[in-house]
């Protein structure tokens, strides 16, 4: 199944693209803060990730350097 990480600190913004996806076949999780999504995508290994550029722990670009690691 495809599956795609939604790393996003607006709930109202999440839940609309969750909503939007999971109507179109995608697996989606969500996380709140950058730390949580680089654990997230560690552990799922999701097919997409959508990212915030600003989240309220870090800038999405600091995830990207995390996960590339």
């Amino acid at each position: 199944m495809r599956s795609v990480l939604i790393i996003e600190d607006s709930e109202d913004i999440s839940a609309l693209a969750q909503m939007c996806l999971e109507d179109e076949g995608w697996q989606v999780y969500i996380a709140e803060t950058g730390a949580l999504g680089v654990a997230t995508a560690a552990a799922r290994l999701p097919s997409v990730i959508l990212l915030d550029s600003g989240l309220p722990d870090c800038e999405g670009w600091e995830v990207l350097e995390k996960m590339r690691t």
